[in-house]
């Protein structure tokens, strides 16, 4: 198969991801309800986490193509051309909000870690609330050469069965919490690996395996929209339903208590996402519009700035009300979030996919 079509049908999966983490944490933040006491239907907004392992998917499935195509041919994607274009993908706009935090706060220690991305937590106060994303990021990055290398290997068989049996033994000493050291320093150890790409594995592994699917099978075969949209509802409603226990118990709970819960998230999000690439380009839907396709562009820059804008919000001391906060810090969120995107991440994206031209279709955006 020739992968030079454009992927149409995941614009708007970023859109909706963005829309997922950012909803969770304006709400439950601004409201103090972190865990869900109503409907089954709002589990999608409590369970938190469950846009990132959206974005995780996305990922796996968008950063592995090039490899994949260029291992059609016989060799293994240009390594510094790739590290080139992932660094000009998240360092720029992310660099900018951590000067700006490393100025707000004044935490000046952590400028080291903000350069090499292991500052997160409340280490710089709400602008590093979501760091732990893109450190989990950037391992899977380092990750993804090394598996295509050993799959280009003449002793190809063997490396990736040891890779593969590496990763399930990294994985269950994760998600089981053995790596107990002496010390007040071990949960936080056991949470970060939980956080790593070692607990966030799975979600990344969907997909590749989605990646790999569409490079040999093709697209999927395109339904009519009747099909289409009961497969998403159903697809929906399961994971509500999955995510029920993570709303109601409290999302940085739960993913301590129920880590290897990630795995059946992230195949029903897998679902989701092989179903919208069989979508046909002209043809809208509720996860990929004009509207989800906006929030998919800007979802970057509006990850790195809603928590320091919803910062901001708290200061004022609630003065406008519940859903005034609310209002306001969405659309401060969303005005900040399009000027870092037309300022820094913009030009970036534009360097990067000069870059990238030669290499990949064009219609590949990853």
């Amino acid at each position: 198969m020739k992968l030079t079509e454009r992927i149409v049908g995941l614009d708007g999966l970023r859109g909706v991801a963005i829309l997922l983490v950012v909803s969770y944490h304006l709400w439950t933040v601004l409201s103090g309800q972190e865990r869900l006491a109503g409907g089954a239907w709002l589990s999608l907004l409590y369970a938190g986490n469950t846009g990132v392992t959206l974005f995780f998917v996305l990922s796996g499935f968008l950063v592995c193509i090039p490899f994949i195509k260029a291992a059609q041919s016989g060799r293994l994607y240009s390594v510094r051309e790739y590290a080139v274009q992932r660094a000009l993908r998240i360092l720029p706009p992310y660099y900018v909000v951590a000067l700006v935090g490393l100025l707000f706060t004044r935490n000046f220690d952590q400028l080291l870690p903000a350069l090499l991305l292991s500052s997160h937590g409340w280490s710089m106060g709400y602008f590093s609330a979501v760091w732990w994303s893109l450190a989990t990021e950037v391992q899977f990055y380092l990750l993804v050469p090394l598996l295509f290398l050993m799959a280009l290997h003449r002793w190809r068989l063997p490396l990736l069965s040891l890779a593969a049996l590496l990763m399930l033994a990294i994985y269950v000493v994760v998600i089981c919490k053995w790596a107990v050291l002496p010390g007040h320093d071990a949960f936080a150890l056991q949470f970060g690996l939980i956080l790593s790409v070692f607990g966030q594995l799975p979600a990344f592994l969907v997909g590749l395996g989605l990646a790999v699917a569409y490079h040999r099978i093709g697209r999927p075969v395109a339904t009519g929209p009747l099909l289409e949209h009961a497969c998403i509802a159903g697809l929906l409603v399961l994971l509500s339903w999955l995510l029920l226990p993570a709303a109601r118990e409290g999302a940085r709970g739960y993913l301590w208590h129920a880590p290897w819960h990630v795995l059946p998230e992230a195949l029903v999000w897998g679902a989701v996402v092989w179903v919208m690439l069989g979508r046909w380009p002209s043809r809208a839907s509720l996860l990929d519009n004009p509207v989800t396709r906006y929030w998919g562009r800007i979802s970057f820059s509006l990850y790195l700035v809603h928590m320091p804008v919803l910062q901001l919000v708290l200061s004022l001391g609630g003065v406008f009300g519940l859903w005034g906060d609310v209002l306001l810090a969405s659309v401060l969120s969303v005005a900040v979030a399009q000027l870092l995107y037309w300022l820094v991440e913009k030009p970036s994206l534009a360097l990067k996919n000069q870059l990238l031209r030669p290499h990949l279709p064009s219609g590949i955006k990853v």
